[in-house]
């Protein structure tokens, strides 16, 4: 394969008088000096590839913000769900409030009920001692 860069350096050398030999030696002793060089091609191809590689970084930041979005989400379901159980908790809790104050209800009734019924006891004992007494 032609090179018209290595050729364009031979002719060059021998317009300025240096024998072909000579030239093509000095071309290549330049051409190895200077290692694999890049054409506009390559440059283009890199340039693409550079393209596609940020644009893969971008999504993949995208994808990571999203993850991390669904994190936060799932931690807030958490969250969620904690204060839920609590919300049951203190409805349990007010149910055992509601279920004792109907007790205290019922024990205050009961006791109340003993009362009368002592003070009847010690009524008609009354009237019983009186009935036995001298008059």
């Amino acid at each position: 394969m032609a090179n018209p860069a290595f050729d364009t350096t031979v002719r060059s050398l021998e317009a300025s008088g240096l024998p072909r030999a000579q030239a093509r030696a000095i071309a290549e002793a330049a051409r190895a000096g200077y290692g694999e060089l890049a054409t506009k091609a390559d440059l283009k191809d890199a340039k693409a590839d550079l393209k596609d590689n940020l644009a893969r970084q971008a999504d993949v930041a995208g994808i990571q913000a999203s993850i991390d979005g669904l994190k936060d989400n799932l931690a807030s379901k958490a969250e969620i769900a904690s204060l839920a159980a609590s919300i049951n908790g203190l409805k349990d809790n007010l149910a055992s409030k509601s279920e004792l104050s109907g007790l205290e209800t019922r024990l205050v009734k009961y006791i109340f009920g003993r009362i009368v019924a002592v003070v009847a006891l010690i009524g008609a004992a009354i009237v019983a001692a009186i009935k036995y007494l001298p008059s």
